[in-house]
């Protein structure tokens, strides 16, 4: 069963020409792909089946050295201290930073809410890569 919510986001995003693709059958999981001014991401968009609240993941814009592990907490703490609305995370297993966010969403106001949400962890993941950047490089 399709997420109503997903959905709405869905047509908005078409609507504004973005290139998407549900990853699951049940159509509640949007991959959006983004090249910013200082890197690229994949934001990961995941609606709840009660369309009341929905997950977001930019993925993929910086990967970590393991030789480099030991700057990423303090980095990520760093970052989470600067930005409002996303927190950064680092997924040790795989060793990439993920920006994430939630939202509780209302569904007559859904597509524009979450396109909001996108557009904002786009712009502080382009911000931050440069801090990963000089920090990793330092």
């Amino acid at each position: 069963m399709a997420v109503e919510a997903a959905k709405a986001f869905q047509a908005l995003m078409e609507s504004r020409d973005f290139n998407l693709q549900f990853l699951d059958e049940d159509e509640s999981v949007i991959r959006l792909g983004f090249n910013l001014d200082n890197t690229r991401t994949d934001v990961f968009v995941f609606f709840d089946e009660d369309n009341k609240s929905v997950h977001f993941e930019g993925r993929d814009f910086v990967k970590i050295p393991a030789d480099k592990t030991d700057l990423i907490y303090k980095l990520c703490n760093d970052c989470n201290n600067t930005f409002r609305w996303i927190k950064f995370t680092w997924d040790e297993e795989d060793g990439y930073v993920a920006a994430k966010a939630d939202a509780v969403i209302d569904l007559e106001s859904c597509a524009e809410e979450c396109y909001e949400i996108v557009v904002r962890m786009c712009g502080i993941i382009d911000e931050a890569y440069p801090m990963f950047m000089k920090a990793l490089w330092a």
